[in-house]
């Protein structure tokens, strides 16, 4: 057990609350302010999902030295519901660096999640650091380049688009549910927690929505910052209407500009049907210097990877885990035309958990007697469950040869590229 001069523990008292967001915004802030600092403050302690306790520092004595946010989630997989938690805005005092503050803040992250029954920890970690503490990656960023002078060319069409509100809270939510709810890496979001993003995140964030001709909302545009203003992080579109609005709206902003870009950048899901319809209907409207067409583009997916960083999860209790992606695994075999029928033991340290399929049926049980046993890293585990890799990566530390009926079944259960993680839940 790691011992340092120093002890980790939820703020006591307004004036550690300042200390706090003081020394975090020095951290991460290029020109930091107590101004910023208080805003930081009051825009965090006002998040629906954060309590009191979520807020940890590390204390030398009395001295603040370094800290964490924890914010208890339910992380949608499908039918499934997982309770996990997000670290986000962890720092230490540079006086302090290196002695050993970060592994003590890791560590009570970790022990905080098991106390309060958190199957998964999800944060967004830069790159060599977090992987020392168990956490490996689960979702690598598609983002899709637009040319916008193909967007431009399209005729306009007769959706409105206008800058959101609070009061839209109902329909927005509506739109982000239906749209990424089946993904694995969307949260269950709360009505208030809806409202709470729309008024704290309009001050860094510009979020507007595309309106149907009877006025119902049918999509949505969250932009980046100021400093990135050709960037989406997030977008939504019931129709290829109400996506057009989005993206000449999106294309219109910079309309006088002295520095046009080329291409607009779009985060969305490679599955989605936004990408479908920009495929289809964008063209380039002078394509008379293209050279070999195979290489040009008017919509154009790079995938963002880097080993150790980026968004990254870690197991943190096995068999809740399973037990809370249960509902997902039956309704994926509900659907296969699998007709395999026995046991299956994921083992993951010293703890094993046994698939039972029987026709239709799966269930759960912490008997060994199966006779295909698959031990596992929790990394690998976590990598399956969030189908960043496939069943055949896992395989390789069990170094086992399974039968054609097993793979295909274990490839029903974990399927790869069911991840995304929209942009407003960013870890």
């Amino acid at each position: 057990m790691f011992s340092a001069p120093f002890h980790v523990r939820a703020l006591a008292s307004p004036e550690e609350y300042t200390a706090f967001f003081s020394l975090a915004d020095q951290v991460f802030s290029a020109q930091s302010t107590q101004e910023n600092a208080r805003r930081w403050q009051q825009r965090t302690l006002a998040d629906p999902c954060l309590h009191a306790e979520h807020v940890r520092a590390a204390f030398r004595e009395d001295q603040l030295i370094g800290g964490y946010l924890f914010s208890e989630r339910l992380l949608c997989m499908g039918v499934a519901r997982i309770p996990m938690a997000c670290v986000s805005v962890v720092f230490t005092h540079p006086a302090f660096r290196k002695q050993g503050v970060a592994t003590a803040l890791m560590q009570d992250a970790i022990a905080f999640a098991t106390s309060h029954q958190r199957s998964l920890l999800l944060l967004d970690g830069i790159p060599k650091f977090y992987y020392r503490y168990g956490y490996t990656d689960v979702f690598d960023l598609s983002s899709y380049q637009v040319d916008r002078n193909a967007i431009l060319a399209q005729a306009a069409g007769n959706y409105a688009v206008r800058t959101v509100t609070p009061e839209d809270a109902t329909p927005l939510l509506a739109l982000y549910e239906r749209h990424y709810g089946s993904y694995t890496g969307s949260f269950v979001r709360s009505l208030d927690q809806q409202r709470y993003m729309l008024e704290y995140q309009a001050t860094r964030r510009h979020m507007v929505a595309s309106l149907g001709p009877e006025g119902v909302m049918k999509g949505y545009l969250l932009l980046s910052a100021a400093s990135h203003p050709h960037t989406a992080l997030e977008c939504v579109a019931d129709d290829w209407e109400a996506l057009l609005s989005l993206l000449q709206y999106h294309a219109h902003l910079h309309d006088g500009l002295q520095d046009i870009p080329q291409s607009l950048h779009y985060r969305l899901p490679p599955t989605s049907p936004m990408v479908r319809w920009m495929r289809e209907h964008l063209e380039v409207p002078d394509t008379s210097e293209w050279e070999t067409g195979h290489e040009e583009w008017s919509v154009l997916r790079q995938t963002y990877h880097h080993r150790y960083a980026g968004c990254m999860a870690r197991l943190v209790h096995f068999p809740s885990l399973l037990e809370a992606v249960l509902p997902e695994l039956q309704r994926r075999w509900r659907q296969t035309l699998a007709c395999w029928e026995g046991a299956i033991t994921l083992i993951v340290g010293t703890e094993a958990v046994t698939l039972h399929i029987s026709g239709r049926r799966l269930w759960l049980s912490a008997s060994e007697e199966a006779s295909v046993r698959l031990q596992m890293s929790p990394q690998s585990l976590t990598q399956l469950v969030f189908g960043y890799v496939p069943i055949s990566w896992g395989l390789k530390e069990s170094n086992l040869a399974l039968s054609h009926e097993v793979l295909a079944a274990l490839t029903n259960l974990f399927p790869v590229d069911h991840t995304w993680i929209p942009g407003s839940d960013w870890p």
